[in-house]
């Protein structure tokens, strides 16, 4: 179950709700303030569709884009693409992902990603295991998958080494 505080939701954070782990694949729920809920199956899917939402918000801005000087026609500008929802509507969704979370949470595990750079390929940013209530951070893409799936399988063991506990004695000594 994931405990009570759901933390602060940015328009840029994604939550994964891992409902079920086949031949080492993650298959859940996927949601954010932006664009809803949507479902995956597979860590591809996942990372695709995460990857398609940061480029629609162009956030953060991928260091590998092509940039120039020179203006290009693109297809919809700025002010014709959809945009975070209104601040109503923002709210109403950030209700309706705290209520999904406390009362239908990833039936594996539910986490909270925030990637804040784009860089060299891959992402950095902060994940958060809602259902230990510990934050780490990652340096790539891989990274991120690594630490999600060694939450998974650690399931709710407390006693055994992982790289969350790791982190959680450095946090709490130094």
């Amino acid at each position: 179950m994931v405990s009570g505080n759901l933390g602060a939701v940015s328009p840029t954070s994604v939550w994964v709700f891992v409902d079920s782990t086949e031949d080492h694949d993650l298959n859940g729920r996927l949601a954010s303030p932006a664009f809803g809920i949507t479902t995956f199956s597979g860590v591809l899917a996942l990372i695709t569709r995460m990857e398609q939402f940061y480029n629609e918000k162009r956030f953060p801005q991928s260091s590998m884009q092509i940039r120039s000087f020179h203006k290009k026609k693109r297809g919809k500008t700025a002010e014709e693409k959809p945009s975070v929802p209104a601040a109503e509507q923002r709210g109403d969704l950030e209700e309706m992902l705290a209520r999904i979370g406390m009362e239908e949470p990833g039936k594996r595990a539910t986490f909270v990603i925030s990637v804040l750079f784009r860089q060299n390929a891959t992402w950095q940013g902060t994940v958060r295991w809602l259902n230990r209530d510990q934050t780490q951070r990652f340096r790539s893409t891989l990274e991120l998958i690594s630490l999600m799936e060694d939450a998974l399988s650690r399931g709710g063991a407390s006693d055994e080494p992982g790289r969350w506990r790791e982190s959680a004695d450095k946090t709490e000594n130094g």
